[in-house]
C-alpha cells in the first residue's frame, strides 16, 4: 500500500513530537532545514532550542558561496588572461 507524502510527513512529525514529549530533558534539538522536523520539535519540546546541524550549516554556506560566485563570475580572472587595468597610468609629474 502506498501512502501519500503528506501522510508520511505527518507521521514523522508526530513520531518526533511523541519521542520528545517522552524525553522532557532535551534542551537542544539539532535538525535539518525541514519544516516538518521544526514543527515536531516545537510541538514535542517547546522549551528546546532548535539549531542547524553541522552538515546543514556547511550546505547553507556552500550554497551562499555558489550564489556569490555565480553573481560575480564575470569579475573573476581566468588563469593566463591579461589583467585589465582599472586605473589609468599616472604620469611621473602628476600627484
Amino acid at each position: 500500500m502506498r501512502f501519500p507524502r503528506t501522510t508520511i510527513a505527518r507521521s514523522r512529525r508526530q513520531h518526533l513530537a511523541a519521542w520528545l514529549t517522552e524525553h522532557p530533558s532535551v534542551a537542544i534539538v539539532a535538525r535539518d532545514r525541514s519544516g516538518l522536523y521544526a514543527d515536531g520539535a516545537a510541538t514535542g519540546a517547546p522549551q528546546a532550542l532548535q539549531v542547524a546541524d553541522r552538515l546543514h550549516l556547511i550546505l547553507n554556506l556552500s550554497a551562499a558561496i555558489e550564489r556569490v560566485l555565480e553573481e560575480r563570475s564575470r569579475e573573476l580572472l581566468l588563469p593566463g588572461k591579461r589583467v585589465r587595468k582599472v586605473f589609468p597610468r599616472r604620469r611621473m609629474n602628476e600627484k
